[in-house]
């Protein structure tokens, strides 16, 4: 079987047709991830319950009969950063706010409502016209958060959503459709799903199962790259490399005889087989790259100064 074809895009013109950027921005841990992934309609962001999984800005494609709409799931938003790695992704939402045609505003609606400084300082770029807000989780949701999300926003439309149950899913699309600007397709609609590399999805599900097999602060300090990918008919080759900060969350990444990283790997291996369809032959290495949060040679090394490709 054929991987799927997540990495080929090629612009084209056309009239008559909608099509437009529209953001998710939230909190951490709103669930942004999952809605983008369910109204992309296939997993692809890595979904964890830990905040801060997300690191890019990562576009996405949905295509319909006159419209095109390219999602991009975001980081979430920060009263404050710790170390350059968060203001690089701080950065990611601020381009939004001047590149998106639309936004999603998501937030949790099982927590407490609590107002972030960040979140006050894009209050202006929101509009009737441009923004949604999304009260996503709602089958677990807080009563009185309604209301203070209502009052909070005051103008503007909100939708409750699940996307356990699939509540109000089709109610987002409908409004993304309806409020998209007239333009040409940005991609031939016969590409799929993503406009980022395979490449990329496949660090995303390594990283992810990072997240989900260990604890405090190992899963934040570590960045993947996929090193080589060598792709034929009836297996693809992958070697990727973690980094970490430290010798002490290499030792405990690997763990003993090395038993928690072939975990991993059996986790991550499973996972992208099933995204491309074939068997797999993944390679994890471990090494440190210390500090490398705070360092900008680091940073840009790994991508941070550009967006994905």
């Amino acid at each position: 079987m054929q991987s799927k074809a997540l990495y080929i895009f090629t612009p084209v013109s056309s009239s008559a047709f909608k099509a437009g950027y529209v953001t998710l921005i939230g909190l951490p841990n709103a669930g942004k991830s999952s809605l983008w992934n369910a109204l992309i309609g296939e997993k692809l962001a890595a979904v964890t319950n830990k905040p801060q999984t997300t690191r890019h800005r990562i576009p996405g494609l949905i295509h319909g009969p006159g419209y095109q709409i390219i999602l991009s799931d975001t980081p979430g938003v920060l009263d404050r950063v710790a170390y350059r790695l968060q203001e690089r992704l701080m950065n990611y939402i601020y381009e939004t706010l001047e590149d998106s045609d639309l936004f999603l505003l998501v937030y949790d609606a099982s927590q407490t409502l609590q107002h972030h400084k960040a979140l006050e300082q894009f209050r202006s770029h929101f509009t009737p016209n441009n923004s949604l807000v999304v009260l996503n989780k709602w089958d677990i949701a807080k009563p009185a958060v309604e209301q203070q999300i209502v009052s909070y926003w005051q103008k503007l439309p909100l939708v409750k959503t699940s996307v356990l149950t699939g509540l109000g899913l089709e109610e987002v699309k409908s409004w993304m459709i309806q409020h998209l600007p007239e333009h040409p397709p940005y991609y031939d609609t016969d590409s799929d799903l993503s406009t980022l590399s395979l490449r990329f999805f496949v660090s995303e599900i390594i990283r992810e199962k990072i997240f989900l097999n260990y604890m405090d602060e190992v899963p934040y300090a570590c960045h993947v790259e996929v090193d080589s990918y060598e792709e034929k008919p009836e297996i693809h080759r992958i070697s990727a490399t973690i980094y970490v900060e430290r010798e002490s969350q290499k030792a405990i990444l690997i763990g003993h005889q090395g038993q928690a990283l072939k975990k991993l790997g059996i986790q991550a291996r499973q996972e992208i087989e099933a995204l491309v369809g074939t068997q797999v032959f993944l390679s994890l290495t471990v090494k440190v790259a210390e500090g490398w949060r705070s360092q900008d040679r680091y940073l840009k090394k790994f991508g941070y100064f550009r967006a994905p490709i």
